[in-house]
């Protein structure tokens, strides 16, 4: 594929279309006044650029706005959500393929010695590429287009690092067989399947935990859990609960040969809670791993984890400023716990509240996978291969590698921890790649801006794509322009 070349005013006009404005003005006013339950935020805007109600629902809830899915949008709400909420969707054929080949690729050893560091450190490569890989492959091409933007969410929202060993060789299987498969489900669900996981044993240290014979467990866990996963930081707990929450977690293990989760009641210990207190109003009352799945059912049902959890759902899927005390996560909250935790009605709440979405950026990884979804067909496997040397560079430009954020709280949700100085030619940059479709993936024939957008373009894109050398120009200024940027 020929190398892409735009002159100076091009790259001048795509750069300048793909800044980021400090503030977003509706009729004159500033958006946080016409909000008073947000904060004053970074946020995008294009004032020439109207898009359609259906083009704005599927763009939201999803990497990229298809023509199938405008459709299904066009036909309402309830109707879009009835869709992608669907248990028996069918997955598009190319796309399973492609995964499936992903998954058969890399080797399911976990290994628990391997003297060799070579070989480790292969190990280690394939698992990350495969995460990696897997997120692109969903995020651009799969038919769930909901059931991928909750698993990017949930991805933070209960994050595991791979950024060291051995939570690496965990992690295909807790995407695969936790986050995937428990992203539009309940959170009650999903949070007991997290905390059984190797990847989440592993990362918090939960795995080797002991509190027998006089030993303290291992609260890293315990104080994640709290404070990332459930009730919060604000959510009422004190250190005591930390430490009881250890001590009722303390025996989950994993198996030293299937690397699957075990409970060792030798480890486990209650201490104190076994005799007196509780934590947030519960008490153990059936004894080993029972207790622990109780306490985190328990977790999970608090109105303190509904309304942490819908605020943050709220942010990603409504705007960036919303206030953890505002009327939709109220409506979120109680939604959340009268459907007994299930994801997809608060998502549904969210999608027909248009009145509180705001601008939202794409952060990295989706707009690589918007660049995918929207300007290429499902490549295979050996394609997708080739072009991750490009991919990986520009989520690594982006500073967004799946899984790789080394703290447990996740990659960054809000536009400002995106849209610096350095991010902007970060962007450009990751354009021009997708652009050029990464080097070895193909492409839909004749693109134009409204194709690649789902709509028509501004008056700013329009003029700087009317005079683009060839298509693959056109692409680049497209995905640098503000339009793409925004979901």
């Amino acid at each position: 594929m020929p190398p892409l070349e735009l002159d100076r005013r091009q790259v001048l006009v795509a750069l300048a279309a793909c800044g980021l404005a400090t503030s977003c003005r509706v009729d004159g006013r500033p958006e946080s006044a016409q909000h008073p339950d947000r904060v004053s935020a970074p946020a995008t805007t294009t004032p020439d650029v109207r898009v359609p109600d259906e083009v704005a629902l599927a763009r939201r809830f999803s990497f990229g706005p298809t023509p199938d899915l405008i459709a299904l949008a066009a036909s309402g709400a309830d109707r879009f959500f009835d869709a992608q909420l669907d248990g028996a969707l069918v997955e598009h054929g190319p796309t399973a393929a492609l995964v499936a080949n992903l998954d058969a690729a890399y080797t399911t050893t976990i290994p628990s010695r391997l003297d060799d560091p070579a070989q480790r450190r292969e190990l280690r490569r394939d698992a990350a590429a495969t995460v990696g890989l897997r997120a692109l492959a969903h995020s651009a091409w799969s038919t769930r287009q909901l059931e991928q933007v909750a698993a990017d969410f949930f991805t933070d929202h209960l994050h595991v690092s791979i950024a060291e060993d051995p939570t690496v060789f965990h992690a295909p299987s807790y995407d695969a067989e936790v986050i995937r498969a428990g992203a539009l489900g309940r959170f009650a669900d999903l949070l007991v399947d997290s905390a059984r996981s190797g990847a989440m044993l592993v990362y918090l240290d939960n795995a080797t935990s002991r509190a027998d014979r006089r030993r303290i467990p291992n609260e890293n866990y315990a104080r994640e859990l709290l404070e990332l996963h459930t009730v919060g930081i604000d959510g009422g707990y004190d250190e005591r609960d930390v430490t009881e929450v250890a001590a009722t977690l303390s025996g989950w293990s994993l198996d030293r040969v299937t690397h699957r989760f075990t409970f060792r009641d030798s480890w486990h210990d209650l201490g104190e809670l076994g005799r007196t207190g509780d934590v947030l109003g519960w008490r153990p009352t059936r004894g080993g791993v029972d207790d622990g799945e109780d306490l985190l059912n328990h977790l999970a049902r608090l109105p303190q984890t509904a309304r942490f959890l819908c605020w943050k759902l709220a942010r990603r899927f409504a705007a960036d400023d919303i206030r953890q005390d505002s009327p939709l996560v109220d409506e979120l909250a109680t939604i959340y716990l009268e459907r007994d935790t299930a994801i997809g009605p608060v998502l549904r709440a969210i999608g027909s509240r248009r009145a509180d979405w705001g601008p939202k950026v794409r952060r990295p990884l989706d707009l690589v996978a918007a660049m995918l979804r929207m300007g290429t067909p499902v490549p295979d496997i050996t394609q997708l291969r080739g072009a991750l040397g490009r991919l990986r560079n520009a989520l690594v430009g982006l500073g967004h590698v799946p899984y790789q954020w080394p703290a447990p709280n996740g990659f960054p949700e809000a536009a400002r921890a995106w849209t610096g100085a350095g991010a902007m030619i970060a962007r450009w940059n990751a354009a021009v790649a997708g652009g050029d479709a990464f080097g070895t993936l193909s492409t839909w024939p004749a693109p134009t801006p409204a194709k690649l957008l789902g709509h028509a373009p501004g008056t700013a894109l329009a003029a700087a794509t009317s005079t683009a050398a060839d298509d693959l120009a056109v692409r680049a200024l497209t995905f640098a322009s503000p339009e793409f940027q925004l979901r």
